[in-house]
């Protein structure tokens, strides 16, 4: 059996974590390409 339940908290864990990352990184990336 997969812990559907556990997995999917955990993923979206992941997935919150990869947003603020990509928030944060992303934005000085475009910054840095606008140029």
């Amino acid at each position: 059996r997969f812990p559907t339940l556990s997995t999917f908290e955990f993923v979206s864990i992941i997935v919150q974590l990869s947003g603020h990352f990509f928030e944060g990184h992303m934005a000085i990336d475009f910054n840095n390409f606008s140029l």
